[in-house]
């Protein structure tokens, strides 16, 4: 049997679950989105009896993924146990403002790393030149410009560097 705060818990969720659904059907082609269990018995599990231990348990899960993605680690040094729902939301403010902050970084390092992978295809498209002997098939951009490797064969590598 269910307590009055058990059933407030349950028609909570429900309503939660619907406000989810029916944003997914705004657009379902686009849309996707979990539902939460709205039984009072699977929550019990996770000592989550009311609304209010409900909102801290998802506010603790949001807390526990957000430092990871943010800081690459989990947050096991925090004693979330303890922590009340006022103390979490303000964790995860200072993990979005970090975020932000961190953006122009998380951008530049993209570029160095599609700038790489871009020079390192380049280097693995004339060593197998090379290795075939066939300069023929070789393009390399630059700046921009698409310049054609001369089709003539070439005597040694060193005529070509």
């Amino acid at each position: 049997m269910n307590t009055t705060a058990q059933n407030e818990l349950e028609v909570y969720i429900s309503a939660q679950n619907n406000k989810t659904i029916a944003w997914v059907n705004e657009d379902p082609s686009k849309r996707w989105a979990g539902l939460c269990s709205a039984e009072a018995s699977h929550w019990a599990q996770y000592g989550v009896f009311s609304v209010a231990d409900y909102e801290l348990h998802s506010a603790k899960e949001i807390l526990w993924d957000l430092y990871k993605t943010v800081n690459g680690v989990r947050p096991r040094h925090l004693n979330m146990d303890s922590m009340t729902l006022q103390d979490v939301e303000e964790q995860i403010a200072r993990l979005d403002r970090q975020w932000e902050a961190e953006a122009p970084q998380r951008e530049a390092e993209a570029a160095w790393e599609a700038a790489w992978d871009l020079e390192q295809a380049e280097i693995e498209l004339w060593n197998n030149a090379i290795a075939d002997d066939d300069f023929s098939l070789v393009r390399h951009q630059f700046e921009g410009f698409l310049v054609e490797v001369p089709q003539e064969p070439i005597g040694s590598i060193a005529e070509v560097i």
